[in-house]
């Protein structure tokens, strides 16, 4: 059975069976799109799990696998497991990139705000598990993309 690199026997299998059927030109044409579908749905997985990313810009960290992880945490981490012979760094080091690449350029800034303003921004912070600086953040970010 020939096997193209990144895709499981079954869709080969499906491919080649599409060979047999029909004409050598229309499957090399079905062949190609149908790589050119798996290649969207994977980058568009990607893309997803990158949005999906939760980044906790005031201390620096990522969420991965239930923890909590700084730049230096996942670089230990990716040490520690090369050390013990464990290959499988690939997912610890795509949040490693993330996060260096979500931190680059990030800069702490003040703002000065009314009484009112921070008593109700205060409330909004109470009521949830987020900090004041992500409220300020998701507010500032939704303004000037508007």
């Amino acid at each position: 059975m020939v096997y193209f690199h990144g895709y499981t026997p079954v869709y080969v299998t499906i491919i080649q069976r599409y060979f047999t059927l029909i004409d050598n030109h229309l499957a090399l044409l079905f062949l190609i799109w149908f790589m050119e579908i798996t290649k969207i749905a994977k980058g568009s997985l990607r893309k997803e799990m990158h949005e999906m990313a939760n980044v906790n810009y005031d201390e620096g960290t990522i969420q991965f696998a239930n923890d909590w992880y700084t730049v230096a945490g996942l670089k230990s981490k990716i040490t520690d497991m090369l050390a013990d012979d464990n290959c499988k760094i690939t997912n610890y080091a795509r949040v490693l990139e993330e996060l260096d690449a979500k931190m680059e350029g990030a800069e702490s800034i003040s703002a000065v705000l009314t009484a009112k303003t921070l008593d109700e921004l205060n409330e909004l912070v109470s009521k949830s598990s987020r900090s004041r600086n992500d409220f300020i953040r998701e507010a500032l970010s939704k303004y000037l993309r508007s």
